[in-house]
């Protein structure tokens, strides 16, 4: 399993990109779920998160044409991306490795056949609003996303895509809260630690 996660594709406007502008990859070691809370190393001593509005893959795929990209994703949640800002690997690879570099909320069940609103999204910093988004703001929608990264690597089940890291970076502290929801139902509280 694996997470591909989008680099600027929440500014500009949406939809009107076809291929994101860059990406980042981290390895499932580097999750935590929540509820766990999130323990920051003390091999750094300042850390950052950007939330992100993020996919479940559910089906074996490669070279995915985007009007058939709604079929392999069944689930959304919110999920974050921790970076150490003053360490020697805050440049590098490794950044994006370490255990912790990737907190996901808990997986909502999406019924692509029903009509629903755009998906929403909000994360609060002990209950101080960080960050908000909804699938529509996205310059590069879901389905071209998932499109553009089938022809680079496979996509199996259980991979997770976060569709477009939210500016700005907040600086995560420990003894604080933070919660997500998303289309209103809670999927993330996490404690720092």
């Amino acid at each position: 399993m694996k997470v591909v996660g989008v680099l600027g594709n929440t500014s500009g406007r949406p939809g009107q990109a076809t291929e994101p502008q860059g990406y980042f990859v981290s390895t499932d070691s580097a999750i935590v779920y929540s509820p766990r809370p999130l323990f920051l190393p003390d091999w750094a001593k300042r850390f950052t998160a950007q939330a992100a509005i993020a996919v479940r893959i559910c089906r074996l795929g490669k070279c995915i044409a985007p009007r058939f990209a709604h079929r392999y994703w069944d689930a959304a949640t919110v999920a974050l991306r921790t970076t150490p800002r003053d360490a020697p690997t805050a440049s590098d690879t490794l950044a994006n490795v370490w255990d912790g570099a990737i907190v996901v909320g808990q997986w909502v069940n999406i019924d692509h056949d029903a009509p629903h609103d755009p998906l929403a999204m909000q994360a609060c910093i002990d209950d101080n609003e960080v960050w908000t988004a909804t699938m529509g703001q996205l310059q590069c929608p879901v389905d071209h996303v998932i499109a553009h990264v089938s022809q680079h690597c496979t996509l199996k089940m259980g991979d997770i895509v976060m569709l477009g890291l939210l500016e700005p970076e907040h600086t995560l502290t420990r003894n604080t809260r933070l919660t997500a929801t998303l289309q209103g139902q809670q999927v993330m509280r996490l404690w720092i630690k």
